[in-house]
């Protein structure tokens, strides 16, 4: 069998949208997981397309077969390295405490993040709806307050982007 790297581009993202495995996998992972790339109201969500793109960037220098088994291997492992190391060290009750509330706040501080993107992934949507309403791009709306947004729409003025920045610059 040829090697994956020797594949042309579009050959390789023909085997990955081909394959119903891979195909299932990343429309699994974009139902769950498309909003990750949008962080502090910034940024678009991921589409297939991209994610074809990364897996071939990624599997450019191997075969995706031994990759994909590595990594999987590597998963399994990840936590039982963790209890393993934990219980090597022969740490406290105290330290074993600490470490395991300091890994349930680095989780929740981390999955609290997250919700923010993916609700704003959600939102930028509607935020797009309202500067087309009032002849604003997303980036330029952020510099509203809520008030002038609301009366903007309800008069519907449109609202001339070199305005904005003669504000926002005004007030630092």
């Amino acid at each position: 069998m040829k090697s994956f790297i020797s594949f042309p581009y579009s050959e390789k993202i023909d085997f990955i949208r081909n394959n119903k495995k891979y195909y299932n996998k990343i429309n699994s992972f974009l139902i769950r997981y498309k909003w990750l790339p949008f962080e502090y109201g910034y940024g678009d969500e991921y589409d297939f397309k991209d994610i074809v793109k990364r897996m071939v960037q990624f599997l450019e220098d191997g075969d995706p077969s031994d990759k994909l088994k590595k990594m999987e291997q590597a998963e399994l492992n990840l936590p039982i390295d963790a209890r393993q190391i934990i219980n090597e060290l022969k740490l406290s009750p105290f330290v074993k405490r600490f470490i395991t509330i300091y890994r349930e706040y680095v989780y929740l501080r981390n999955k609290r993040l997250e919700y923010y993107s993916e609700s704003g992934n959600y939102v930028k949507k509607f935020f797009l709806e309202i500067g087309r309403r009032i002849n604003l791009s997303y980036n330029d709306l952020f510099y509203l307050t809520g008030k002038e947004i609301r009366e903007s729409l309800i008069n519907n003025n449109v609202i001339i982007p070199n305005n904005i920045t003669r504000v926002f610059t005004s007030y630092h």
